[in-house]
């Protein structure tokens, strides 16, 4: 009896690995082998979709701030020039520092006004990839938040 349950749970643990690990690539493969991407195909491109683009533009995979994060911002203290803030700066690309845009708002979410923040003005690291950054944000009476946003000066 005792070989039978570990027999099942041996069984048990190859059947969950395969759900897990190997099902979706296996089904992934057959809906790729399967389905006709005919461009022909109306359900995947309607008439007329192809003479109606005029152009395209392609995207630098460097200094894209679409491809930059800010996650965990907390206020660490309030000064007499203002508050300090620190968060997470994470980039899913080999990109430089960005310049930060921090956009203060009031106790109504109404934007009073912006701050910024260029790469020189701000403590990093030689490589951005996950950092943690902390900024002295100016404040004024009444601002109660703020949305802080990367950008580059070359390209929004």
């Amino acid at each position: 009896m005792e070989k039978t349950k570990k027999g099942a749970i041996v069984i048990l643990c190859f059947v969950v690995a395969f759900m897990i690990f190997i099902w979706p690539d296996l089904k992934d493969f057959g809906h790729d082998w399967m389905y006709d991407y005919s461009p022909t195909k109306e359900e995947l491109m309607p008439p007329g979709y192809l003479e109606s683009i005029r152009g395209y533009t392609l995207r630098p995979e460097r200094n894209d701030a679409k491809l930059i994060h800010i996650s965990e911002l907390n206020v660490v203290a309030v000064k007499a020039d203002g508050v300090q803030v620190t968060f997470y700066l994470r980039s899913r690309s080999e990109n430089d520092y960005p310049s930060l845009r921090v956009k203060l708002v009031n106790a109504g979410h109404n934007q009073t006004r912006v701050v910024v923040f260029a790469p020189n003005e701000y403590s990093h690291g030689n490589k951005l990839r996950s950092e943690k950054i902390s900024l002295i944000v100016p404040t004024m009476q009444g601002e109660k938040g703020m949305i802080i946003e990367p950008f580059y000066v070359d390209g929004e």
